[in-house]
């Protein structure tokens, strides 16, 4: 692993008596993409402020490079930042907005000349040197301000939900440019969201946030794949999570009971604690609809159920499904496989043991 960029150590922040940020720690190393992700309040973006140096924390240290950077000014730390409203000056040209900050710094006009075009042409906004920000459409405006904060080479670049202004469409597009741009460069991005879907696409490493807490760490099918908690599984895309009971295990493979309800299911997990189950996470698409199969071939784990609800989704369906113990399951079916599924018909499910992920809150 390369030498970390960012050392977050027993980071805290308060608010008065109130805990915002509870002491984290986080590593993250030169050139990584890492999203801080999780829901409004969890404190993602004091977070992100603190590393900035906006906000001053109430414990806990923050390195840089290996240096303290705890109580240097913003203006001192060498970090680009670029935010939601992309603060771009109006009356001037995008080659004096992304220039602003050299000639802060004090830069010859030679020099800043020659790092606004690499800037520009990093952000493919070549030829649009003299337009003004109002002559630019939302994705060119997102796309300056990026250029203004790497004009200036920083070490690392923080942004904070700046795709979050943007329609769908340009929203997707700029993702896949975001993550070209620090992949060319090389430069390391911490980028907070509350949106998944968009840490999913971008990240190296996603950091889940909850309640002022790191949640868990990982890349983004380590998340999806083998999430710790059921809020990591209910946050990071869709699951059915339900409380269950152990009542037995033999050779790893648990068997539990869903709460309230008579259904039990086989779980292959690593859990080797019975007493340390509370809950279950299966994905919608792990609930996969079986047909047609001989008894001597039928998997574990089969459920008879009836559909009560389909929503389209496109190229997939999620068939929402009643078992005869009330308890309700989400399926993904391929559109083209489950074009004759209607409400009221029935059906079997079945679910691999690998599939049930067991956890313990």
């Amino acid at each position: 692993m390369s030498s970390p960029d960012i050392e977050l150590v027993n980071l805290s922040k308060n608010y008065g008596s109130t805990p915002i940020v509870r002491a984290i720690d986080l590593t993250v190393p030169q050139g990584e993409f890492v999203s801080i992700l999780g829901p409004s309040g969890c404190g993602k973006t004091t977070t992100l402020n603190m590393i900035a140096g906006f906000t001053i924390p109430s414990s806990g240290h923050i390195k840089v490079r290996g240096l303290d950077q705890t109580g240097v000014p913003p203006e001192k730390r060498g970090v680009g930042l670029v935010f939601q409203n992309y603060a771009l000056f109006p009356h001037m040209t995008v080659r004096q907005n992304v220039g602003f900050g050299l000639k802060m710094q004090g830069k010859s006009q030679h020099d800043i000349d020659e790092q606004v075009k690499k800037a520009l042409h990093s952000v493919h906004l070549d030829g649009f040197e003299d337009r003004y920000p109002k002559e630019l459409s939302g994705g060119q405006q997102q796309r300056t301000a990026l250029a203004r904060a790497i004009a200036p080479r920083p070490s690392l670049l923080l942004l904070d939900e700046p795709l979050s202004n943007l329609d769908l469409k340009l929203r997707e597009a700029m993702r896949i440019e975001l993550k070209d741009v620090q992949r060319e460069l090389g430069i390391t991005f911490v980028y907070v969201t509350h949106d998944q879907e968009e840490a999913m696409a971008m990240s190296d490493r996603i950091v889940v946030m909850h309640q002022g807490v790191i949640a868990q760490v990982g890349t983004p099918s380590e998340l999806y794949s083998t999430p710790r908690s059921t809020f990591v599984a209910d946050f990071i895309g869709k699951s059915n999570i339900f409380a269950v009971t152990p009542t037995k295990v033999e050779g790893g493979i648990h068997r539990v009971k869903i709460s309230g309800t008579g259904l039990e299911l086989l779980a292959a997990s690593p859990e080797p604690d019975p007493a340390g189950i509370a809950f279950c996470s299966i994905r919608p698409e792990a609930a996969r609809w079986i047909e047609g199969q001989s008894p001597a071939d039928r998997p574990l784990n089969i459920l008879p159920v009836s559909i009560t609800k389909i929503v389209n989704l496109g190229a997939y369906l999620e068939v929402w499904c009643r078992h005869q113990s009330d308890t309700v399951l989400k399926s993904l079916i391929s559109a083209a496989r489950g074009a004759e599924l209607r409400p009221g018909v029935d059906i079997e499910l079945t679910i691999e043991p690998a599939a049930i992920k067991l956890l313990s809150s």
